[in-house]
């Protein structure tokens, strides 16, 4: 009994610290007024006002938080390089974001399994034989931990494929930008303002480039960070041609045309390769929902006619 009483109150301290963390998770996106990458290209930009600064309180308690983390190397463990990139590419860029996401990494698991304890015990399931209920236990607790960076890789898949979709158009505008005599910075700053309001995602970073070639000094690092946060191999060819213009004057018209032309042509073939994989996956519906339907249609008023005095109704 009192091991038992034990564990619950094990249990639910470990709930009432992930709900207290997550609950400070929410409150922490709330205050936090949007992405802080889109509120710093703004700023940038000069698209709108600086948003007021953090009041030094919190400036010091994050401060603080991050010392904590590099003292203890919880940072190196929670986030590894491939979550720090899933962070960038899926627009996640302030230190705020590193540490909810630590956060997350650190409650979700311990809450998920607690949770898993607690229905057992509320609804009195005994799993038998005994060693099944601790091995669905750490399931649980494994299921927690691969949550946070399945989200990240969702959120970051979803990003690029907003950018796949609309980038042909971008190159397209930046084409004729460039063959009008606009440089390199006003065609981008061109092509950010047509795709503001059905491109939002792209106009982000296009404008975050913009802002990064007027304070940094080596122009090419900013193409160079516009490949690395995207992630897609034809913004990174886009780049490696900008860069080249950028350290030897070569021409843009031909390379920007050649490669709007691919990227068109990536675009059709991939929405070509999805539409031929319909056929395969509509013949589960039909074969469970159109053909019974149709069968009833066919033969129903014939089965009725032969058996119509043998009916019930």
């Amino acid at each position: 009994m009192g091991g038992s009483l034990t564990m619950t109150g094990l249990w639910t301290g470990l709930i009432g610290v992930s709900v207290a963390l997550l609950v400070y998770v929410l409150v922490d996106l709330v205050a936090g007024g949007g992405p802080a990458a889109a509120r710093r290209t703004r700023i940038l930009t000069g698209k709108a006002p600086e948003a007021p600064t953090p009041t030094k309180q919190a400036a010091e308690q994050g401060r603080r938080v991050d010392a904590l983390l590099a003292r203890i190397g919880l940072e190196t463990l929670l986030v590894g390089p491939e979550a720090a990139a899933l962070l960038v590419e899926a627009g996640w860029r302030s230190r705020r974001a590193t540490r909810l996401y630590m956060i997350l990494v650190i409650t979700v698991p311990p809450l998920i399994a607690a949770l898993f304890f607690a229905l057992l015990r509320i609804y009195h399931v005994r799993l038998n034989p005994f060693w099944l209920e601790p091995l669905l236990l750490v399931g649980a607790i494994l299921a927690g931990l691969l949550f946070p960076i399945n989200m990240l890789r969702q959120r970051a898949a979803a990003r690029r494929l907003a950018l796949q979709h609309d980038w042909p158009d971008a190159l397209d505008i930046m084409l004729l930008s460039v063959e009008a005599g606009m440089p390199v910075d006003q065609a981008l700053r061109r092509v950010a303002s047509e795709m503001q309001d059905h491109a939002p995602i792209l106009a982000e970073e296009l404008d975050q480039t913009i802002a990064e070639l007027n304070y940094l000094d080596d122009r090419t690092r900013a193409y160079d960070n516009l490949g690395r946060r995207t992630g897609l191999s034809e913004i990174r060819a886009v780049t490696q041609a900008l860069i080249q213009a950028e350290r030897y004057g070569t021409s843009m018209g031909t390379v920007l045309r050649t490669m709007s032309e691919e990227g068109r042509e990536t675009r059709t073939n991939f929405a070509e390769k999805r539409a031929s994989a319909l056929p395969p996956l509509m013949t589960v519906p039909l074969v469970l929902f159109f053909m019974p339907v149709l069968f009833v249609v066919i033969f129903a008023p014939g089965l009725i006619r032969m058996f119509g005095e043998n009916l019930p109704f």
